[in-house]
């Protein structure tokens, strides 16, 4: 099955930020998964494997270098607000109407499946 992980590249934030920026502007619902941890990695890879055929809408993006992008994360709704520390944000889920519907602390665990699961349906749902 072909990957649905998009990895924003580094040493270049200007075509990092433009892939994000495209990325939002597709009708995708996207778990964001930031930093370079292996904990990061890990959550991007298993949130990935959720992620469904090419066609259907779920697809995981990971932001190795917050920096490089974090403007254009902070441009996302986030009504509740969810995200109140980006530096403490493993992961974000964002609806297909680019809204933060839930997010994963970073807490030094890997996230369970169930958690992962969770994120999609909000993002989903519009929870």
């Amino acid at each position: 099955m072909p990957t649905k992980l998009i990895t924003l590249p580094t040493g270049n934030p200007a075509q990092a930020q433009a892939l994000l920026t495209q990325t939002l502007q597709e009708n995708k619902v996207l778990l964001i998964v930031i930093g370079s941890t292996n904990i990061a990695v890990n959550t991007a890879d298993r949130a990935a494997r959720f992620a469904g055929a090419p066609d259907e809408a779920r697809w995981v993006v990971r932001a190795p270098v917050i920096e490089d992008v974090i403007t254009i994360l902070k441009t996302i709704k986030d009504p509740t607000p969810l995200v109140l520390d980006w530096d403490d944000t493993l992961l974000i889920a964002v609806s297909i109407t680019d809204v933060i519907r839930d997010m994963i602390d970073q807490d030094g665990t890997l996230p369970t499946l169930v958690r992962l699961q969770t994120a999609w349906m909000k993002a989903e749902n519009n929870q």
